[in-house]
Formats: C-alpha cells, structure tokens, sequence
C-alpha cells in the first residue's frame, strides 16, 4: 500500500491516543486531537474544491493550529505552502500569485496582516480562521461531512512547497512530493534513532526545512513535538528554561540559535541531562563555540548536517565525544543511506537523492542550471565546493560564489571568516568584497563582555593568513540584520557597507 506524510498521524492516534503529538507553553494536542482535527479540516478543504493538485496556504505563527493545518491539507491530497507571516505582504502576496493558492488557513491574530495580502492579489478568496475584508471567511467546520471517496493520490503528488528566504529577487519555490519527505523522514529516523520517547524540540519556523524533522519524522514515531514560541528563539536564557522544564531530547537548529544558547543561555544552571542529540546545519558551525557546547553538555550526542533545502539532508557527521579542534572545520561528513554525490573538477558538490524536490516551481529557467544528468541519475548542483578527506569525509570550503579572485589571488571568504573566527573576543564575522571590487572588508560582533579593535584583529589574521587574504576594513557591530531562518543577511550588509 502507498504510504504518505500524513498516513503515520491515524497509526500513531491509533495506538497512542492519549499522547502529547504537540505542545506549546501549556497547551497540548494529543495524537487523537490532531487526527481528528485534520480529517475535520481535510474535509473542509474538499467541499472547498481543494484536491490532488491544489495548493493552500498556512499563514500563521507557532500554534497548535499549525501541525492542524499541515495534516489537514495533506489529507485532501493538496500541498501545503507555508508564508512567512512576518515577511513584506507584498512579497506573500507574489507566492500566493506564484502558485494559484485560492485557500489560505489562518489564526484570528493574523487578520490585519492577511488583509494587505489579499488587496494585492486576485485568486485568494477563501480565508479559514480569521475574519479579512476582501475574502470569504469561515472558522473550521467541525460539521462537514466526508466527501464521497477519498481523493486519488500517488506518492509523486506535491506535498509542500517551501519558498527561499531571499531579500532581493523574485522568491523560488522547492517542490517536494509525499515520495521525497517520507525518504527524508526514513532516514532520519534511522540515523538519530527517533523513537515514541524522544521530545524533540521545534525551533525552526514552518516554511525553514529544518521543520520537517519534527513535523513529519517526530510524528511518524509517536514522538511529542515541542514547539518553541517565536520570541523565545530570541531569549536564550529562557530558552534553555524551556528545554529544562519541557525535558527536550533532540535538537536541530540553524548554528546560530546554538551560538546564542552558549553565550546567553546560562546552559550551566540549567538540568539539561534528558538532551540525548544537538543537531545543527544549514551554515558552519563557530568552533569555539561547538566546544563549548560539547563541555555544557557531556551527555548529548552532537551532529553536523549538511544539505540544501532543495534536498533536505544527504550527508552528516557525527562528532567524537570529545570537545572538537579548535581550527579544523567540521566535516559535513559523509553521504547518507539515500543519496549518491559526485565531485566536479572545481569541487563543486553534485548530489542524487531520493528526497531531492521535484524542482522549482513555475521556473523552467531554474531547473535547466540546477540539474545534470550524469550516468542515466538526475543530479542537483548544490554550488557548494568541497574536498573528500583521506578518510572519505567531505569537508565543505565554500560556496562557489563565495571564491573571489583579489589582486590575481583566488580567495575563499569562508577561509577568512573561519580564521577571523577563532579570536576569542568574537561572536560572529561576516567577510565579502569591497565595492571596490580590489578589496575584502570584514564584520564582526563581540561576545558580551568583550572587546577589541580592528587593529588587533589585523594583527590576529597576519599570523593565520598570507597577506592578500587580510581584509583592509573591519567593522566591529553592535549586531548583524538576520534573515528568517536565522542567518546572516548578507544581502543587506552589501547593501549598508
């Protein structure tokens, strides 16, 4: 029989009803409540006409109506599309253009917000939870009836789009079907060894990847997804409160919510000892940091993952227990269960996974540059540079947009951030080319407490680097802007440099 994202949630209502699927603060959804709810709005969506095929948005902050909403529009056979309630309505209202999307399913807060959105569009008419001028509203129906048969549906139905964060450009959509997130799910679940025990903590925000850890593997095993409120991702101390009192045992984040957990988090007062994994990915891990988490936390397993959002996860390395070099990067390791790489003559990394998307969405344009057939496999150009270690090991050195020729010197800024990384008054750094086009510049932050001058940070990366690789300005912040997601937005520091 086909299995499906959505399939796990009625097995696991079924043999454990009564369990916690979700929690936020002192709210709980039960495995029986969720199963339930969904079917509820599944049936909804389809008297609404949603189906196989369609698409609906999820508009929406951390609630316990958002795995709802997941559930029950996968149920009607539709893809869920999750927009950043925090971005320009401008933008959401381009995706919600971008793919036809006619239902969105909202929270009561959220009404104002969705007004904009629907002023600047013309195929959104049917909001579910909220009022909003300009649209046809409903609350869940809890009284609508089963539609006549369940829809036809196959594994290589769209499941969920997920839009790039990007603050310049038109926003690119990531097409992943039932048959790529239950590939990423299974492996998952094997490799952190998931089980009905763990309490796995769910940082990230819906439309970041990262989610589908919780969302998807989590449940699949019966386990109780923690959902961290938003303004909790910006309060480490009460974070790390939360994760005590919750008794969290698996983590994935962005580095950064990790970095701000070390510096912030006074992880030392806390009780921490049912934390049995600390995964992170998405960007390099700060060394300095990584050991110091490693020493707060002598019991957790900890894991680099690596993997665009294109593919999910397709390789990982699993640290030795003991705390890690404080100057050699760590490895994104090796290839998971599910994907085969390839490795060009520039480095670039090429990867075939059964939990790749399907492709961009509406962008033939994409698809031609971001796949290559190699050997009758379909491989995705990742544009990431990396070298294969003796041991077999990947180390990843950059992007390829990240190597910049200075002065008839080929330089990759991420060896210059790795380097400038390791002074210990330093949070965070952020290197890239001077307007000059002749020049690197450098940001950085402090940690709290501490100080120092650019002059010394010069004098810090003479004695790692060669000279063309010293950046003629560095700029000390108060903070970096961010992106949605939590990295660094670097578009913005071009622009403000």
């Amino acid at each position: 029989m086909d299995r499906y994202l959505d399939t796990h949630l009625d097995h696991r209502a079924h043999l454990t009803p009564g369990k916690d699927a979700f929690v936020i603060g002192q709210e709980r959804l039960s495995y029986a409540d969720l199963a339930t709810k969904s079917d509820r709005l599944s049936r909804q969506l389809s008297h609404l006409g949603v189906g196989p095929g369609s698409r609906v948005g999820i508009f929406m902050d951390k609630c316990l109506d958002m795995p709802v909403a997941v559930y029950g529009i996968l149920k009607s056979g539709a893809a869920y599309v999750p927009l950043d309630a925090a971005a320009p309505s401008a933008r959401t209202a381009g995706i919600v253009e971008d793919c036809s999307i006619s239902v969105i399913v909202t929270q009561a807060s959220k009404a104002a917000r969705l007004e904009e959105v629907v002023s600047k569009t013309t195929c959104l008419g049917q909001i579910i939870g909220a009022d909003v001028e300009g649209a046809d509203c409903t609350s869940i129906d809890t009284d609508a009836p089963a539609p006549e048969r369940a829809p036809e549906r196959t594994p290589d139905d769209h499941a969920y789009i997920l839009f790039t964060s990007g603050s310049t450009g038109a926003p690119k959509g990531m097409v992943h079907t039932h048959a790529s997130g239950l590939a990423y799910m299974d492996m998952t679940v094997a490799l952190f060894g998931l089980t009905d025990q763990d309490r796995m903590a769910n940082q990230s925000p819906l439309h970041f990847d990262m989610a589908m850890l919780e969302f998807f593997s989590g449940i699949s095993v019966g386990a109780t997804v923690v959902m961290i409120p938003e303004v909790l991702t910006k309060l480490p101390a009460s974070l790390s409160q939360l994760m005590e009192d919750a008794q969290v045992t698996t983590w994935y984040s962005v580095p950064f919510a990790l970095i701000q957990l070390a510096e912030y988090g006074v992880i030392d007062q806390r009780d921490l000892t049912r934390l049995r994994w600390v995964i992170f990915g998405g960007a390099p891990m700060s060394n300095r940091h990584l050991r110091q988490l490693q020493t707060l936390l002598p019991g957790a397993r900890f894991s680099n993952s690596y993997g665009p959002a294109e593919a999910n996860q397709v390789t990982f390395h699993h640290l030795a227990p003991a705390p890690h070099s404080l100057h050699d990067p760590v490895p994104i390791g090796q290839p998971c269960d599910h994907t085969q790489i390839k490795i060009t003559e520039t480095g670039e990394l090429l990867i075939a996974s059964t939990a790749m998307m399907e492709g961009y969405w509406n962008r033939d344009d994409l698809n031609a540059d971001a796949f290559v057939h190699l050997d009758g496999q379909r491989y995705y150009r990742t544009g990431d540079v990396v070298r294969q270690a003796p041991d077999g090991s990947l180390q990843y050195l950059g992007r390829q947009d990240r190597q910049v020729k200075i002065r008839g010197f080929r330089i990759e800024l991420d060896e210059v951030e790795l380097a400038l990384s390791t002074h210990p008054a330093l949070f965070e750094v952020a290197v890239q080319v001077a307007k000059d086009g002749l020049t690197l510049e450098a940001f950085v932050t402090c940690v709290a407490g501490q100080t120092t001058t650019p002059e010394d940070l010069s004098a810090h990366l003479r004695d790692l680097l060669p000279a063309p690789y010293i950046p003629s300005k560095i700029e000390i912040l108060d903070a970096f802007e961010r992106t949605a997601t939590g990295k660094i937005n670097r578009e913005a520091l071009r622009k403000t440099a």
